[in-house]
């Protein structure tokens, strides 16, 4: 089978733990494969996709992870030979493996036999896989209330899921002007982190903060860039980032930068603190990699002994089902060059001039996404790793979809916040109100199948629509609140 199927890869680990494969399988030199244990469904984002199975290929039993990709050629394309999560592999299963190629390499080189299944399933079982990849929402059952919930009125869900989503807004405030107060405490304080814990006293609960308080503009440039990496992170590596923007502070850049090159400073310090760098540069073969390593090495010496915080590892990192563009290493690219806004390019004063001076909501949009978009550049416009060769270049590091999403979940409440500190209530009010009107063009899966069970197709283009799902599905929807839920008092009762 050269070309993929409609599926979906939920189909082919039901496949993989349903026994029909467990003495079907051979390696590609016709040793059979027993399985004895499929191992148990790894949900989360780091890692294999089975941990701790058992077969027997031939004479020798293995113990170890199993990963299942749709494609062959997703082993690399989802940075698996790069991963050192991955190193206790001790089968790759696919769909579809057009080179036949008969094996995969994991980080340390260790070759892991592939088997590819439509090499063995009869045309009725891909037919039967296909068509169970194509349950709608309501087979899955994403919502414990999906055949029910056309009792109710569309317009009093979207009533209901707008205020879902206010209330999400406002979380996100409260959280920036949480953070902006802590951020003020922990320079009064001359407390250094997170390398150093620190407990905040009664008093810091009970004080009573004024504009005075924030005047400082190293404390709005820290939050923000704390919030636009946590945006850049996505879910799989959104905590990583924010550790790594705490460490690498803005009173650590200020320190080092010199103007000349300070987006290179950035991108250096970034790299070598985050642990993305290789340690051994016998094992890089392309000399573009070896070139740049050894040029940020050299930057670093010149700077490293004024750095003293937290250092991380590679396998702090998830490259698991990301494509490339999305590979934290170019993540740290497009922040690289915002972050050198935020300190050198007058970021947030150009920012609070868009709000106050452009008057048509269309075109303060258009003026806000051009300071969020990152042309791909230099090195990382067509590498994604060290280890591999160069790959299609990119042409954008941060594209209009991130900028969509920043805007959403990091601009928006954070002028929110900045407007309510300085007494600019018509600032607060623009920016809930873009919130509340923005069209969101990117697709997410979550909100795709929300607003099809919903019936609210249309209305989640609206991203305070969207935004409102999202806060059903986590508070109440995934953690059985079907009666804390207005909907689901509802059509339960």
């Amino acid at each position: 089978m050269n070309h993929l199927p409609i599926l979906n890869e939920i189909s082919l680990y039901e496949l993989w733990t349903s026994g029909d494969l467990d003495r079907l399988l051979t390696t590609s030199d016709g040793e059979p494969i027993f399985i004895m244990e499929h191992g148990h469904h790894d949900s989360s984002f780091a890692g294999p996709d089975f941990k701790n199975a058992k077969i027997k290929i031939g004479n020798f039993l293995y113990t170890g992870d199993i990963e299942i990709d749709l494609n062959h050629k997703d082993w690399i394309n989802h940075g698996h030979n790069l991963d050192s999560k991955y190193n206790s592999v001790i089968l790759h299963i696919c769909m579809v493996n057009k080179k036949h190629s008969r094996y995969v390499y994991n980080r340390d080189g260790r070759r892991i036999n592939t088997v590819c299944l439509s090499d063995f399933l009869k045309d009725e079982q891909i037919e039967q896989l296909i068509k169970g990849s194509e349950k709608t929402p309501n087979d899955t059952k994403l919502l414990k209330c999906a055949d029910l919930v056309h009792v109710i009125n569309d317009n009093d869900k979207v009533d209901y899921i707008s205020s879902l989503g206010v209330r999400r807004f406002q979380k996100k405030c409260t959280r920036m002007y949480d953070r902006i107060k802590e951020l003020t405490y922990i320079k009064e304080m001359k407390i250094s982190e997170p390398v150093i814990n620190y407990e905040l006293p009664p008093s810091f609960y009970q004080r009573q903060f004024s504009y005075q308080d924030f005047q400082t503009k190293e404390i709005w440039q820290q939050l923000l860039y704390e919030h636009v990496f946590e945006a850049l992170g996505y879910i799989k590596n959104k905590n990583i980032m924010i550790k790594l923007a705490k460490s690498a502070n803005i009173e650590f850049f200020k320190d080092v930068l010199d103007e000349r090159d300070s987006q290179v400073i950035i991108l250096t310090c970034l790299l070598k603190i985050s642990g993305l760098i290789p340690h051994e540069l016998s094992k890089i073969k392309d000399p573009e990699s070896i070139s740049y390593i050894q040029n940020i090495e050299e930057l670093w010496k010149q700077v490293k002994d004024k750095y003293d915080g937290a250092f991380f590892n590679k396998s702090d990192w998830h490259f698991f089902r990301s494509r490339p563009q999305n590979f934290p290493t170019i993540r740290l690219a497009g922040g690289a060059v915002l972050l050198n806004s935020f300190m050198n390019k007058n970021f947030i004063e150009r920012l609070t001039k868009y709000f106050t001076r452009i008057n048509q909501d269309k075109a303060l949009i258009k003026a806000i996404k051009s300071l969020l978009i990152v042309k791909a550049s230099g090195f990382w416009a067509n590498h994604y790793g060290f280890e591999v060769s160069k790959l299609e270049r990119l042409k954008y590091f941060i594209g209009g979809l991130r900028a969509d999403d920043i805007m959403i979940n990091v601009i928006f409440p954070f002028m929110a916040v900045f407007g309510e500190v300085y007494g600019n209530q018509e600032v607060s009010k623009r920016a809930l109100r873009l919130y509340t009107n923005y069209d969101q063009t990117e697709n997410i899966s979550i909100i795709e199948q929300l607003s099809k069970s919903l019936n609210l197709d249309k209305a989640s283009q609206k991203s305070l629509i969207s935004q409102g799902m999202i806060e059903l599905y986590v508070n109440y929807c995934s953690k059985n609140g079907c009666l804390e839920c207005k909907i689901g008092k509802e059509v339960f009762n």
